[in-house]
């Protein structure tokens, strides 16, 4: 369970409690909420990138088709907390690891 902090005007805590059922459901639906616009996002753009070789006068290879349909299909296969979590996993360096996003 998450805890609410209340804090005074100068940072400091003044009182700590665990979130009712309810505050916990709001709370978790919200951060479901900004890790889903997040991804969309993230998705959106790898698509903008790639759509250049969607062009007519340019032949597509089988792997970024592949990689256009499954960035495509992330709604339907990523659909719980967890996975958005692992979709917005991010290295060291600030890149994202799971393998949906890696370019062909």
């Amino acid at each position: 369970m998450t805890k609410i902090i209340f804090k005074d005007k100068d940072n400091n805590i003044i009182e700590e409690k665990d979130m009712t059922a309810e505050e916990q459901k709001s709370y978790d639906d919200e951060n479901i909420s900004a890790d889903l616009e997040k991804i969309r996002n993230i998705r959106d753009e790898a698509l903008k990138e790639s759509d250049k070789y969607a062009l007519a006068d340019f032949t597509m290879s089988d792997e970024m088709k592949d990689y256009r349909k499954n960035l495509r299909d992330i709604p339907t296969n990523y659909t719980t907390k967890e996975d958005y979590k692992l979709l917005l996993t991010r290295n060291a360096e600030g890149e994202l690891t799971h393998s949906v996003w890696s370019k062909p």
